[in-house]
C-alpha cells in the first residue's frame, strides 16, 4: 500500500500553482506567523498548508516531488502513532491528513493493541516500504521509541534512493543531514554509551560523524557543519548547530526557489512553512528544552 493519498492529481496545469505561491511566499516572507499559539494549532496551520498545495499539485509534479511528500507525510504519521501506541486519542490536528492514503488510516484506526497495530502496519506497507521489515520485532525489543527511530530513519533513505529531481534531492541530504547531527548532539546530552545509528547517505560521512561523536569533537563537528552549511558557525551548542544547517538549507531552496517555473518554488514555500513553525515552537518551549533541543520537532 501506498502512504500517499492517491487523491486525484489536479486538472490544472503547475503554472496555476507557481502563480499563487509567488504571492503567498512573498507574503509570509514580509509578515512572518505569529507567535503565542499552541503548538497543536501551529501542527494544524502547518496541515492546512501542506493539504493546500497538495490537493493543487498535477501529476508530474507531484511525481518529482514524492520522495519529500513521503517524508512528510511518515513525519505525519510518526506524530499519529505516537498517542495510539500510548492508548490515547490523537488530537484533532494529528488525526487525518490530506497527505496520507486513508485507506491505510481506515484499517489502522480499528486496532487498538500496540503489538498488532504496528504489526499491520508493517503488513500494509511492507510490499512497497521495506524499511518496515521488523517493525513488531522492534516494538517488543526497544518500544514505541525504536519504533519512531525505525520509521523516521527509513522514510530518509527510502527518499534518497528514490529522489531524482536535484532540488528534491538537495532537500533531502540536509535533511538527512539534520537528522544525523542532531542524533548525535542528543547522544552527548544524555551520555549515551551506544553507538548512534545515523542515517546512510548525507553529505557528512557517516564515518566521519562517528569519529566525531566518540571523540566528543565539538569543535570538529562545528566545522563540518559549517562547510555543508556554506558559512562558518563557532557555536557548539546544539540551538546553533541546527540553526546553521537550517539556514544552509533555507538558502539553497531560496536560490532554487528563484526560478518561477520551477519545482523548487514549491520546495522553498513548503520549507518557509515548516520553518516559521519549528521556530515559533523553538521560542516558545526554548525554556522548558534541554540545551534548547527541539529534536525532530516538525523537520525530519
Amino acid at each position: 500500500m501506498q502512504l500517499l493519498n492517491p487523491l486525484p492529481p489536479s486538472d490544472l496545469p503547475a503554472e496555476a500553482l507557481y502563480a499563487r505561491l509567488r504571492s503567498r511566499r512573498a507574503g509570509l516572507r514580509t509578515a512572518p506567523l505569529p507567535d503565542g499559539i499552541e503548538p497543536v494549532t501551529v501542527e494544524t496551520e502547518l496541515r492546512a498548508v501542506l493539504n493546500w498545495v497538495f490537493r493543487r499539485m498535477d501529476r508530474r509534479l507531484r511525481r518529482q516531488l514524492g520522495p519529500y511528500l513521503e517524508i512528510v507525510a511518515m513525519r505525519q504519521l510518526i506524530l499519529w502513532l505516537r498517542y495510539r501506541l500510548a492508548k490515547e486519542t490523537p488530537p484533532a490536528a494529528v488525526q487525518r491528513s490530506t497527505l496520507i492514503n486513508l485507506a491505510l488510516l481506515d484499517r489502522l484506526e480499528t486496532i487498538d493493541a500496540p503489538l498488532r497495530l504496528v504489526e499491520t502496519l508493517e503488513a500494509l506497507l511492507a510490499a512497497d516500504y521495506p524499511l518496515v521489515d521488523g517493525l513488531g520485532e522492534t516494538w517488543l525489543k526497544q518500544g514505541p521509541g525504536g519504533v519512531e527511530q525505525q520509521l523516521g530513519r527509513g522514510i530518509l533513505e527510502h527518499g534518497r534512493a528514490q529522489v531524482r529531481q536535484p532540488t528534491v534531492r538537495q532537500l533531502i541530504l540536509g535533511l538527512i543531514d539534520l537528522r544525523n547531527v542532531l542524533t548525535i548532539v542528543k547522544s552527548w546530552h544524555w551520555q549515551v554509551r551506544a553507538i548512534p545509528r545515523l542515517v546512510a547517505g548525507g553529505e557528512l560521512a557517516g564515518d566521519e560523524l562517528l569519529r566525531v561523536w566518540q571523540r566528543q569533537d565539538r569543535r570538529r563537528l562545528s566545522r563540518l557543519v559549517s562547510r555543508v552549511a556554506g558559512h562558518r558557525t563557532d557555536s557548539g551548542q546544539p540551538r546553533g548547530i541546527e540553526k546553521a544547517l537550517l539556514d544552509g538549507l533555507t538558502r539553497r531552496l531560496q536560490r532554487a526557489g528563484r526560478d518561477p517555473l520551477s519545482p523548487a518554488l514549491v520546495l522553498d514555500y513548503l520549507w518557509l512553512c515548516q520553518v516559521q513553525a519549528h521556530n515559533r515552537l523553538i521560542r516558545q518551549a526554548g525554556p522548558l528544552l534541554p540545551d534548547g533541543i527541539l529534536a525532530e520537532a516538525l523537520l525530519a
